[in-house]
């Protein structure tokens, strides 16, 4: 298990997943400063290089609740993303 912090680079994130090749990649974002380039980052870099990897990739965290409106985060976990942010804003 690695850990690699708030401050690593999207590309070197990228570049780290494609030479360790992880079996699972998980974000956790509780602030996001620029919420469209998190979710660039996360669709054209961060998700294309775990399945280069043959890695699966879970985004979570406070900061993503929001983003499920006009722009959304593409991966195979959408559906379940979904159902937990309707999950939690109802609690």
């Amino acid at each position: 298990m690695y850990h690699l912090g708030q401050d690593i680079l999207t590309d070197d994130l990228a570049l780290f997943i494609e030479a360790k090749k992880p079996n699972l990649v998980a974000i956790s974002a509780d602030i996001v400063e620029d919420e469209r380039r998190f979710v660039y980052d996360i669709n054209n870099k961060i998700v294309p290089a775990t399945k280069k990897a043959g890695a699966i990739s879970v985004v979570g965290g406070q900061a993503t609740l929001g983003f499920f409106g006009p722009v959304e985060v593409r991966s195979p976990f959408q559906q379940y993303f979904r159902h937990q942010t309707a999950v939690r804003k109802s609690v």
